[in-house]
């Protein structure tokens, strides 16, 4: 486009105001050098709208240039005139910076009027508006909406924003391209029809008119000490880190905003906490804030994942259904897993032999997030339509205590009327080995949470390990049931207020183990009414799952019975890696909980499409889009839990929470130094003071005490008040599997 083509553009686009707009620039040769173009950013002085001659006199004397333009005009007196907000007039457009959105496949009612191409596959677009109209882009408002609604970069939407005037180079590294011509129809929109069917946009506190995050609003102490436990390792390290050590800052400092966004902190959050660190890379520029709040918006920008939902078509029909009820995809899938995985026979493992686990049980839980009256009860409604359960399934079942989980699976003799003196009884049986636990509101479960001594939560993070439950009890019966024997589908409705019973419980490991969706996306409407919704026919029964059932469910099941998926070996390699890093503490414990869900979800979808014996490297791919989104569920319901909460309360509720995890912890230690005393038995008995790996040390443990391996590593390299160190870390060497790999060593002198 010639600068008089331009022009004319830009004339159609301010029309309806007389005041100042403002064109500035980068220099080409600077533009090209992304260490070098936030150093030449020239704002340009004020051009009237009137004088189109100098507007067209800039952008010739530019034309090689990085140009952009202001959409809105604002008031001033003369070229002085700065582009603030206080300053900008009403609207008489809208404006995006799409982005990758492509305008082509906007709805027609809502296509932008005037649009073109920044770059190959990037755009930006304008709304023409009937009418001014005042505070339309402030955060929350119309622009906000808009840009939000079309897929836009959500950094792009404020008052203040510019945007690539149209035919003008590009020069950002990479690129070097010329944007394209003005396209579209110039059409004119009155607001009712514009906005009718766009969403509201919530907007955080902290963030000022020109939609900037304010860090001295927040709190940065509260935000590190909520979120910090919900940060991977890495993370947490970083944060602590006093310098860059000569490390990528673009890449840290995404990494440290993407997992921020993930525990639930908002714009302003993010900005406050990221700000004094190292990592900040836009330290001491004029942009700083406006250029870590861009980044921040985008690390919490939710993703849609349409190419998650167009993979299959039983993933596109939850997601129809879903969008039927106006709610979330994402929430109704988890239940349908859920569900899914209680008609899998608990022979049946998510894998064998990986991390030195005799196998991971495939039961699953999921908590539904929402106010009561938000629909929670819709989607587990949806979700028994979509997957029918067996006979062999208990459904619907509600246990009222903890106790009360294994009676499902409580073993008794029939009587036989037949029987004769002298004949053998008949063998103990069961009446189910599968249980669906579905609840739309879970204040019961909450209340027995909240009871003293109450065990139902630590059994509840049983029956999702997939550990024993239950006890011995009188007349000879049992309620034992082990590992292996019983499986699991739990799907709960969890109220905000009620979330307090995964904070309680943060330190058994609780939240990490449960998978979190929002029951409603923001904004999602109701399209029709239904209820016949068409099941998922495809997803195959169980031979295995029997009803009743005749076997020892007190015994845990041998691990030749088990019968575990298989795993491309990229995966078994990721799972190698994650283990030594765990073992030479690079990763914390928890961190490794993320990855067994995944694992979960992965066998659980494999299942769900008629794959039952393999997990494919697709399926292990949309089971971490899956984390991802409970990650940003479960951060966003703590962030909401915790300002609901007034400081004292929140004080309270941590010191009650600490309170319970040193009980546990006594328990914990108990095991782990049962652990530590067997694994240096068999290292004594057996090693004869060779240099064996971690692995060696889980096959001398029993079941129960294999997931304290590494703490009780921990105890032997390190001792304790009461008992020297007996065991040394060796320098790292190569395994037989040809991974790097710390071994251990006797430290007492025989």
């Amino acid at each position: 486009m010639q600068p008089d083509q331009q022009v004319k553009v830009l004339a159609r686009i301010w029309r309806g105001h007389t005041g100042w707009v403002f064109l500035p620039w980068i220099p080409a040769e600077k533009a090209r050098d992304k260490e070098q173009r936030p150093f030449h950013w020239n704002e340009s002085r004020a051009f009237h709208t009137t004088d189109l001659e100098a507007i067209k006199r800039h952008l010739r004397k530019h034309a090689d240039d990085d140009v952009y333009f202001t959409p809105m005009v604002f008031d001033g007196d003369d070229q002085k005139t700065r582009r603030k907000a206080h300053a900008v007039l009403a609207a008489t457009v809208l404006f995006a910076d799409l982005d990758e959105a492509d305008p082509r496949d906007i709805a027609p009612d809502k296509a932008p009027s005037i649009w073109w191409e920044t770059s190959p596959g990037r755009y930006a677009g304008v709304w023409l508006m009937d009418s001014p109209r005042d505070g339309a882009t402030l955060p929350g408002r119309e622009n906000h909406r808009m840009s939000s609604h079309v897929g836009a970069d959500l950094s792009g939407w404020d008052v203040t924003q510019l945007l690539r005037v149209p035919g003008s180079m590009n020069n950002k590294p990479g690129k070097g391209v010329r944007g394209g011509s003005a396209k579209g129809k110039a059409d004119t929109y009155d607001w009712p029809t514009l906005m009718s069917g766009v969403p509201e946009v919530p907007v955080p506190k902290g963030m000022d008119a020109d939609g900037i995050a304010d860090p001295s609003s927040v709190d940065r102490a509260a935000v590190l000490d909520r979120s910090l436990p919900l940060l991977n390792s890495l993370v947490r390290e970083y944060l602590r880190a006093p310098d860059a050590g000569g490390q990528d800052r673009s890449e840290v400092l995404w990494q440290i905003e993407r997992e921020l966004a993930d525990a639930g902190c908002t714009v302003p959050e993010i900005v406050a906490v990221v700000q004094p660190t190292p990592w900040n890379k836009y330290a001491g520029r004029p942009d700083e804030l406006h250029r870590l709040t861009t980044e921040a918006a985008k690390a919490g920008a939710i993703t849609k994942h349409p190419e998650f939902w167009e993979s299959s078509k039983m993933l596109a029909h939850i997601h129809t259904v879903a969008t039927d009820i106006g709610r979330s995809p994402w929430a109704l899938l988890m239940v349908v897993l859920a569900r899914v995985v209680s008609k899998v026979a608990p022979v049946r493992v998510a894998a064998k032999g990986i991390d030195g686990r005799r196998g991971l049980s495939m039961n699953l839980a999921v908590a539904v997030l929402g106010d009561p009256g938000s629909g929670k009860g819709s989607i587990l409604e949806a979700a028994e339509s979509l997957v029918e359960l067996p006979d062999e399934v208990l459904a619907q079942y509600n246990p009222g205590s903890g106790e009360a989980f294994a009676n499902p699976f409580k073993e008794y003799r029939p009587r036989d009327p037949s029987a004769k003196k002298g004949d053998l009884p008949l063998p103990l049986q069961a009446d189910y080995e599968a249980v669906y636990m579905g609840q739309s509101e879970i204040s019961e479960v909450a209340a027995r949470a909240a009871s003293n001594d109450s065990r139902y939560m630590p059994t509840m993070l049983k029956v999702v390990m997939g550990e024993s439950i239950g006890r011995e009890i009188a007349s000879g019966e049992t309620n034992l049931v082990a590992s292996h024997r019983y499986r699991y589908g739990i799907a709960i409705g969890v109220q905000p207020e009620a979330f307090g019973m995964f904070v309680d419980n943060t330190g058994l490991g609780f939240p990490q183990r449960f998978l979190f969706a929002y029951v409603r996306e923001h904004g999602q409407k109701r399209n029709r009414d239904r209820t016949d919704y068409e099941p998922l026919v495809d997803i195959p029964d169980d031979p295995e799952l029997s009803h009743p059932v005749f076997t020892p469910m007190g015994k845990p099941r041998p691990y030749s019975e088990l019968r575990g998926m298989d795993y491309p070996r990229v995966i078994r390699d990721d799972f190698d890696d994650l283990d030594d890093a765990q073992a030479v503490g690079a990763v914390n414990k928890y961190d490794t909980h993320i990855r067994f869900i995944q694992m979960k979800v992965a066998a659980a979808l494999a299942w769900m499409h008629g794959e039952t014996d393999a997990v494919s490297i697709e399926r292990w791919n949309q089971a971490q889009i899956v984390i991802e989104v409970s990650k940003r569920a479960r951060g966003r319901a703590l962030s909401d839990y915790y300002q609901s909460r007034g400081s004292a309360q929140t004080q309270a509720m941590h010191t009650r929470a600490r309170g319970q995890r040193r009980a546990e912890d006594r328990a914990q230690a108990d095991r782990i130094e049962a652990a530590a005393e067997k694994m240096w038995t068999a290292y004594n008995q057996e090693a004869d003071g060779k240099a064996v790996s971690a692995g060696w040390f889980t096959n001398k443990l029993t079941a129960d005490l294999r997931g304290y391996r590494e703490d009780a590593l921990e105890l032997l390299v390190k001792g304790s008040a009461d008992r020297p160190a007996r065991l040394k870390k060796t320098d790292p060497r190569k395994a037989r599997n040809g991974k790097v790999a710390v071994y251990y060593e006797s430290k007492v002198t025989r």
